[in-house]
């Protein structure tokens, strides 16, 4: 664990310098499911900020998972892909109180825009 915090502290900070530089962030909720840490893969409902708010764009995210079989809470980080009003995402997450490194795929609902449009020849 010694090993993980200075990994995690320095992803959090980079995504939080990085933000403000970027578009406008979006928030969305969905659905996970979660590969190791445990013996058996866990559903969980998940609350993401992504680093944009444009559909048809990939996107950083950060988020918290609540898993409901071990009862557990999972930050998260990941990459996500923003469609319209909907995002697929694949993450690494820590499970609290010792369930350790773990990885998932998630889902759900973003407000997103709509990609600016091209200008045209004037």
């Amino acid at each position: 664990m010694s090993s993980l915090k200075p990994a995690l502290t320095a992803a959090a900070l980079a995504l939080a310098t990085a933000l403000p530089a970027s578009a406008d962030p979006s928030f969305g909720i969905g659905l996970s499911l979660v590969f190791g840490g445990t013996s058996q893969p866990q559903f969980g409902v998940g609350l993401r900020a992504f680093s944009t708010d444009e559909e048809d764009k990939g996107a950083v995210s950060l988020g918290v998972d609540y898993l409901f079989a071990s009862q557990n809470w999972r930050p998260t980080i990941g990459a996500a892909y923003l469609s319209k009003n909907g995002y697929l995402g694949i993450d690494v997450g820590y499970g609290l109180y010792g369930a350790g490194v773990d990885f998932g795929v998630s889902g759900g609902f973003v407000d997103t825009k709509d990609p600016a449009p091209i200008p045209g020849p004037v």
